[in-house]
């Protein structure tokens, strides 16, 4: 193995020597409602909640830890195989002593080298939290604790929007072991949440009620009811809601609460099948009990059965019984059926998420009074996979644009085009900002009509008109998928090479002119095509003339495969250090002829999509050589097996009993020792005998033997053999005969070595 590898190595160095690096083939403005959440959840674990004090329980199967847990796997389902990262941190409550951060802040981000990355924080995260039968009910100091905890949070580099929630989950009026008044806990809960509010935080509130003993009764003085207390606090009547029972109405209102974060809508209860329709990135289904249960199954249109990503009989770390959750990515169309469950008790529903769309050309400001052209790009679960045109669902739709205070100044239609790009054609007569909302519609071969991004209010895209034509990168070399055809010594990746441009297409050829200091003006940063962190240190970027050229590295990992088996998709990001002189700024980055780019989460500043690989002819060479490695092992495996094969199959045929006895001919067989040999094509024994040699006695230390082909219907054998203290060794071709050889190296020579074998047909 380890000569196989050192061997795969020197062909790589040779290759590399004389290959010139990777093959170039060429991978968007986000959209507004493509929001990040900070969301802390606040657990009451107040007697009240498990039973106690001779009160009824409010959430005897503990909904509430459920339903947190699912949150979470939700919010976690958001962000794959996106550049999305949402925040997360639970508080529990019950006395002001008790109050405490049961899971401090965790980070729900796509990791491309663990894909289940965050599906596994949620693990850890709910392996921290459980019911409890604390005393009293001491929201105030809850409150404090959340304010304390969103001081805490850390800005996130490059977010643009991101929303700060607080869920509250209780079941009775604030409680304090001091018996203080409820007007003064909630003059303290006021405080708090205008803190909240202050700092950016929106509070959200389900109450627990199931025999309406608070929510809309009157405090005993004659103030409002907890309900009312809630809504006016929270701003909202919508963001406080009386949950008459944990289950189903309190996961009903955490699922809700869930589709107004991420600006989607919430389907009705479904039953035990369904059906998916074209155009889907993600189907997620939840099943929820009234108690717990074993797990249900999921069996899709093909018929095959799909595990829960979590809950009961998954394999992450459930917490409870009380749900489980399907996770499926670009599923297809067809019936989908849920097997073991009984559709009157349990709470289905299945949400639908259509394609992701990004804003991809043109990137940064679009210049007053020119025709520009709109392009959006149309993808499913994975990124890199455009979402095309299904057969028989023609997509059409409109770009609705508006301006300040969603005045409406145009729709334009829309056009598809290959790659699931969709096309509008715009010209703005007045710079401003405008918002861009895409609206797309499929019609089905019945005459149905499917809203592509079933109800998601997420399609909306900033866009920026100027005064003055903008000014962008052009990547101007190497042309798209002609690099490294040639080979050449000692590169290790590819030269990009940008041109500064003025509008649609004047060339600046004195940057001294428009730039400051054009050697330093310009830095660049490999960026994962993905979730668009940074990859490694800042890029080399030279001037040359007035071209900017930025060293791409490749840095392929051989081992796997990359840049000769795969290609190696890389992504890069450009930062200008300055404004230019007449103040304007860098629009963004575009292609030579007006192609229009692929780009990491909607930034104009950035290029995704560059494929790298090796030349052709390095490619075929190392899969000969590969080709040729494997035939040499498979030769090798067969020189090894088939003769082992043959011997074994030939003595089972004959019946045939082998032994190799080294043996005193003086004394007769028993005077050795005698070493079965029956079906063994090759074997070493260690320590075989002590022999005496006249007057000496010598020990075997070790007797190899090696099968031969059976011959004249009689069995042969090598053997080698040496003594202890003598490094020579000594060898026989022997055949089976009664007598066998004598053992060489020994002064008498009364000692032999034979090769005895029995038959069925000889014993008989």
């Amino acid at each position: 193995m380890v000569e196989r590898r050192l061997l795969v190595a020197a062909i790589f160095i040779v290759c590399l020597a004389f290959a010139r690096a990777p093959v170039l083939a060429q991978s968007p403005m986000p959209s507004i409602g493509a929001q990040e959440l900070d969301v802390l959840i606040v657990i009451d674990q107040s007697q009240s909640m498990g039973g106690g004090r001779n009160e009824p329980a409010s959430d005897a199967e503990s909904h509430r830890i459920s339903l947190v847990e699912q949150i979470l796997r939700r919010l976690s389902a958001d962000i794959f195989e996106s550049s999305r990262r949402h925040r997360a941190s639970i508080i529990e409550f019950g006395s002001a002593d008790k109050t405490r951060v049961a899971v401090d802040w965790v980070e729900l981000a796509h990791d491309p080298a663990d894909p289940a990355k965050p599906f596994t924080t949620v693990d850890f995260a709910m392996a921290r939290v459980a019911p409890q039968n604390l005393h009293y009910t001491d929201t105030p100091k809850a409150l404090a604790l959340v304010k304390s905890q969103m001081d805490r949070l850390k800005p996130v580099p490059g977010a643009s929007a991101r929303s700060r929630i607080v869920l509250l989950i209780t079941d009775g009026r604030p409680e304090r072991q001091n018996n203080a008044p409820a007007k003064v806990l909630r003059q303290e809960i006021e405080t708090q949440v205008r803190a909240l509010r202050d700092a950016g935080a929106v509070l959200w509130v389900i109450g627990l009620d199931r025999n309406n003993r608070f929510w809309d009764q009157q405090l005993a003085d004659g103030g409002p009811s907890d309900g009312t207390f809630w809504r006016t606090v929270t701003g909202d009547a919508d963001r406080a809601l009386r949950a008459v029972g944990a289950f189903p109405d309190a996961v009903k209102l955490a699922n809700v609460f869930v589709d107004r974060w991420l600006r989607e809508r919430t389907p009705a209860p479904s039953g035990w099948s369904f059906v998916a329709t074209p155009y889907l990135r993600q189907l997620v289904v939840s099943v929820q009990y009234p108690r717990p249960q074993p797990a249900v199954t999921l069996v899709d249109p093909s018929g095959r059965t799909v595990a829960p990503v979590a809950g009961a009989g998954s394999a992450g770390g459930a917490t409870s019984g009380l749900f489980n959750l399907f996770v499926l990515k670009d599923p297809p169309t067809g019936e989908y059926r849920l097997m073991s469950v009984d559709a009157t008790e349990a709470l289905i529903e299945v949400r639908e998420y259509g394609p992701v769309a990004t804003l991809v050309g043109p990137g940064g400001e679009l210049p007053r009074e020119v025709p520009s052209t709109l392009a959006f790009q149309l993808n499913g679960a994975n990124p890199r996979i455009a979402m095309d045109a299904v057969p028989g669902w023609p997509i059409s739709g409109t770009v609705q644009i508006t301006g300040v205070g969603g005045r409406q100044v145009a729709e334009v239609p829309v056009r598809m085009a290959e790659k699931g790009r969709v096309l509008a054609d715009w010209t703005p007569d007045t710079a401003g900002q405008y918002v861009a909302r895409l609206r797309l519609k499929a019609t089905g071969p019945d005459g149905s009509v499917l809203d592509l991004f079933r109800g998601a209010d997420i399609n909306e895209f900033p866009l920026t008109v100027s005064r003055h034509a903008p000014f962008n990168l052009m990547l101007e070399a190497p042309a798209v998928g002609v690099v490294g055809l040639f080979p050449g010594l000692g590169e290790d990746g590819v030269d990009l090479r940008f041109r500064l441009v003025e509008g649609s297409g004047r060339f600046i050829e004195r940057l001294d002119e428009v730039v400051a200091n054009p050697a330093t003006w310009l830095k660049a940063e490999a960026i994962d095509p993905v979730s668009g962190q940074p990859v490694g240190g800042p890029l080399k970027v030279a001037l040359d003339g007035d071209r900017f050229v930025v060293s791409l590295p490749a840095g392929f990992d051989l081992w796997r495969g990359e840049g000769w088996l795969v290609p190696l998709e890389r992504a890069l990001r450009v930062k200008p250090m300055d404004a230019l002189l007449d103040g304007r700024r860098l629009s963004g980055v575009r292609l030579d002829g007006g192609a229009v780019p692929e780009r990491v989460a909607g930034d104009p500043m950035t290029l995704a999509g560059f494929l790298l690989r090796w030349p052709l002819w390095v490619t075929a060479g190392l899969a000969t050589v590969v080709a040729a490695l494997a035939a040499a092992l498979v030769a090798g495996v067969a020189w090894w097996q088939i003769p082992r094969h043959r011997i074994r199959s030939e003595d089972r045929r004959r019946g045939a009993v082998v032994e190799l006895i080294v043996y005193d001919r003086r004394r007769g067989y028993r005077s050795g020792k005698q070493i079965p040999v029956t079906g063994i094509y090759r074997q070493t024994f260690k320590h075989v005998l002590e022999v005496q040699d006249g007057g000496t006695r010598r020990k075997i230390a070790a007797l190899s033997l090696r099968r031969m082909d059976v011959a004249g219907g009689r069995t042969a054998a090598e053997v080698t053999y040496r003594y202890d203290g003598d490094p020579k060794p000594y060898s026989h071709i022997i055949k089976a005969n009664p007598d066998g050889e004598k053992l060489r190296g020994l002064k008498d020579h009364d000692w032999f070595i034979a090769l005895r074998e029995t038959t069925a047909r000889s014993a008989a």
